[in-house]
C-alpha cells in the first residue's frame, strides 16, 4: 500500500509546523523534556530523535537511546522508527542488529503510513526514509523522492538535510548544484549532518577555510563523521586534540575511527577489541585485519576466516581482493561451500557475533587432558544454545584438532529442529559423516541436501548443491563398498557442472577422498581433468550418530559371539 501522490495538508497544521522547527526555541524544547519526563510517548520520541539527528540539541546516542527506547516501549512508532535506525548501524553502545531494526521498522509502517496520508510531514519523511534505504519496505527512490520533494516545499528541514545529502552522495542522482542549494539550507538551521556533507563540498572545491568552519561546527555538533575528518585534519596540520576525536568518533560507533583507535594499541588483545567492533559495523577494511588476526593465531579458525570473507563479499561485490583471499583460503581448506551455503542469507558484519561460541575453550580444555569436563561443557552449552557452534563451523575445528566425530555429531543433532532447511546444515553433516567412515549417514545428507534443493526451485548457488549432492550420494556408495554403483551413479548424472570449478575441484580433493580410488574412472565420469585431482583416502571409521533414525551407528556391528562349552578339553 502507497501513500497518495495528491494529499493535502491542513494549513494551521503546516503554519505550526513551520514555526516549530524554523524557531527551534529552547522553550520549545524545554517543554518537550518536561512533558517526555512526564511519560509521554509522542514527547519522548521527539526528544529521542532530536539528540540521534541533532535536530535542535547536540548529538548524544546515549540520550538519544534513552528517550526512543521510552517512547517506543509507550507505543510511539516514531521511537521506534528511529531506535531501529540505531539498531541498523550500532550508533553508540548500541550493538548493530539488522534483524531487530527490520522488526521496528515493519512493526511502525502502518501507523506511518496513516500519518503521511494526514498530511504529517515528519511521517511523510520518514516514510522517504524507509523507500530510499530499503527500510523495512522493498526501496523505491523514486517514490523516497517525491516525498522528500513535497516536504521540502513546505520547508521542512529534515527532508531537506535529506535532498542534499542524496543529490551529494548518490552516484545516481548525484547533482552537485542540487545538492549545494539544499546543504547550504538545513546548515543554515544547525543540522551537523548537512553542515558535514556542505563541508566536504567546500573541501572538494579548494575553499578551505569555508570548509573547515563547517566541519568545525559539524564536530561541535557531535556528528560522528565529522569528528574523524576533523582529526584528520589536525593530525596533518600537527594541531593537538586528534587523538581525542578519533577515540570519541570509535565510541560513537563510527568504524573508521576505530580502526585508527586499534592501529594504536599496541597490546594484541585490546587491537582485537576494536578491530572485532569495526568489523561487526559491516567496515570491509576491518573484517579483513580481522580475519588476518585470526589466520595469525598459534590455532587459527579457518572457519571464522572464511565466514569474514563471504560476508565482506557481499558488502563489496566482486571485489578481486576478496575473492582471492576467498580461494587461497578454499585451495587450504575446502570450507567455501560450507560457510557459503550456511551463512547464505545472513549479512551485515553485525551477524560475526553469531559465530562466536565457546569451542576454543572446549578444544583447550580437550588437548591437555580434561576430556570429560570439556566434553560435560560442550554439551551444555550445546543445549544452551547450539547455533554459535553451526555458524562458525565448529565441526571442521572438531576434526582439525582430532577430537571424536561423534562430538561433531551431537552438534547437528543440536541443531537441526532450528536449521534443517539451511543446507549448510546437511553438507557439513554429510562431509562430518564420511570423515567419521560411515557412508549411511552421508547418503542421507545426501538425500536431505536433495530434497532442499527440490523446495528452492531456480534460487541462485542451487547447480553448485546440485553438484554437493551428486558427489555425497557417490562418496558415500564408496564408503559403504559400492564402487560400481558409484561410478555408475556418477556417470549417469553427467558432467557436473562447471561454474564454480576451482571450488568444485577442492571439495573434491577435501571432503570426497574416497571418490578418488579410481580417478580414471571419476574423471570420465565428472568431466573434470585428472591432474587436477588429490590423492585417494579412506577415513578410519568412528562412531557417528545417523540422524534418520536419532541413533548412534556403531564403529562395527555387535554381534553376540556363541557360548562354547570347553569342559570336554580341560586335562583330566
Amino acid at each position: 500500500m502507497r501513500m497518495k501522490k495528491n494529499f493535502r495538508l491542513p494549513a494551521a497544521f503546516l503554519l505550526c509546523c513551520g514555526l516549530l522547527v524554523l524557531n527551534g526555541c529552547v522553550s520549545s524544547q524545554s517543554r518537550c523534556l518536561a512533558k517526555a519526563e512526564e511519560g509521554d510517548a509522542e514527547a519522548q520520541g521527539a526528544l529521542g530523535s532530536m539528540y540521534l539527528t541533532g535536530n535542535g540539541m547536540l548529538i548524544d546516542y546515549d540520550k538519544a537511546y534513552h528517550w526512543l527506547r521510552l517512547g517506543a516501549a509507550n507505543g510511539d512508532s516514531i521511537a521506534a522508527y528511529y531506535l531501529g535506525v540505531m539498531s541498523q548501524y550500532g550508533m553508540g553502545k548500541v550493538t548493530p542488529d539488522r534483524a531487530r531494526a527490520e522488526r521496528h521498522y515493519k512493526s511502525v509502517y502502518k501507523n506511518i503510513h496513516d500519518n503521511a496520508r494526514k498530511g504529517k510531514l515528519e511521517c511523510i519523511n520518514i516514510l522517504g526514509e524507509m523507500y530510499y534505504y530499503g527500510r523495512g519496505l522493498e526501496q523505491n527512490k523514486a517514490d523516497a523522492l517525491k516525498m522528500f520533494r513535497y516536504c521540502a516545499k513546505r520547508r521542512w528541514q529534515p527532508a531537506i538535510e535529506n535532498l542534499g545529502v542524496i543529490f551529494y552522495g548518490d552516484r545516481e542522482l548525484r547533482d552537485y548544484n542540487k545538492a549545494r542549494t539544499f546543504l547550504i539550507e538545513a546548515a543554515a538551521h544547525d543540522y551537523p549532518r548537512a553542515q558535514f556533507f556542505l563541508s566536504q563540498y567546500y573541501f572538494n572545491r579548494n575553499n578551505r577555510e569555508e570548509a573547515m568552519r563547517l566541519l568545525k561546527a559539524a564536530e561541535a555538533g557531535g556528528f560522528p563523521p565529522a569528528k574523524y575528518k576533523l582529526a584528520q585534519e589536525y593530525m596533518k596540520a600537527g594541531i593537538p586534540g586528534a587523538d581525542r576525536l578519533f577515540k570519541a568518533a570509535a565510541e560513537d560507533g563510527y568504524a573508521p575511527a576505530m580502526l585508527v583507535v586499534a592501529a594504536g594499541i599496541p597490546h594484541v588483545d585490546q587491537k582485537i577489541v576494536w578491530i572485532k567492533r569495526a568489523a561487526e559495523h559491516s567496515s570491509v577494511p576491518a573484517m579483513l585485519e580481522y580475519a588476518k588476526l585470526i589466520r595469525d593465531r598459534v590455532t587459527p579458525d579457518y572457519a571464522k576466516e572464511m565466514v569474514l570473507y563471504l560476508l565482506a563479499l557481499k558488502i563489496k561485490k566482486d571485489s578481486p581482493e576478496i575473492n582471492e583471499l576467498i580461494l587461497e583460503l578454499d585451495n587450504k581448506t575446502g570450507l567455501f561451500f560450507p560457510v557459503k551455503y550456511t551463512w547464505e542469507k545472513i549479512q551485515g558484519g553485525e551477524n560475526i557475533l553469531l559465530a562466536n561460541s565457546e569451542i576454543e575453550r572446549i578444544l583447550n580444555g580437550f588437548k591437555v587432558g580434561i576430556v570429560e569436563a570439556s566434553r560435560k561443557l560442550y554439551e551444555e552449552r550445546l543445549a544452551y544454545n547450539p547455533l554459535p557452534f553451526f555458524m562458525n563451523n565448529d565441526w571442521y575445528l572438531i576434526y582439525e584438532n582430532s577430537l571424536p566425530m561423534m562430538w561433531a555429531a551431537q552438534l547437528f543433532r543440536a541443531v537441526e529442529k532450528y536449521e534443517g532447511d539451511n543446507p549448510g546444515l546437511w553438507i557439513a553433516y554429510g562431509i562430518s559423516a564420511a570423515l567419521a567412515g560411515q557412508g549411511t549417514a552421508q547418503a542421507f545428507a545426501a538425500f536431505k541436501l536433495n530434497e532442499l534443493i527440490k523446495s528452492r526451485d531456480k534460487m541462485p548457488g542451487n547447480d553448485s548443491l546440485k553438484n554437493i549432492a551428486i558427489l555425497m550420494k557417490a562418496n558415500a556408495l564408496i564408503l559403504l563398498d559400492r564402487d560400481k554403483e558409484a561410478y555408475a551413479a556418477l556417470f549417469n548424472n553427467g558432467r557436473l557442472i562447471r561454474e564454480d570449478l576451482p571450488f568444485l575441484v577442492n571439495f573434491i580433493n577435501h571432503w570426497c577422498r574416497p571418490l578418488l580410488k579410481d580417478k580414471r574412472k571419476f574423471s570420465i565420469a565428472t568431466g573434470i581433468d585428472i591432474k587436477k585431482l588429490g590423492k585417494f583416502c579412506l577415513p578410519q571409521k568412528q562412531e557417528f550418530l545417523n540422524l534418520e533414525y536419532g541413533r548412534a551407528i556403531p564403529v562395527s556391528p555387535q554381534i553376540k559371539e556363541p557360548q562354547i562349552d570347553l569342559s570336554g578339553f580341560r586335562k583330566k
